[in-house]
């Protein structure tokens, strides 16, 4: 298997890609916004109470 060397144009690349998928999967998928909501609200409040991840 031939691996490929690093280069910073393919890897913006991917992440374009990457943020490109999530637009779609925001825009077109109707769960997706229940589930943004959530985490919207949550992870600031898990900040203010101070919870650990665990």
């Amino acid at each position: 298997m031939k691996t490929r060397k690093f280069s910073i144009p393919a890897r913006l690349r991917s992440f374009r890609y990457a943020f490109q998928g999530l637009w779609w999967l925001v825009r077109e998928e109707h769960n997706s916004w229940i589930h943004l909501a959530f985490v919207v609200v949550l992870i600031p409040a898990g900040f203010i109470l101070h919870l650990s991840p665990v």
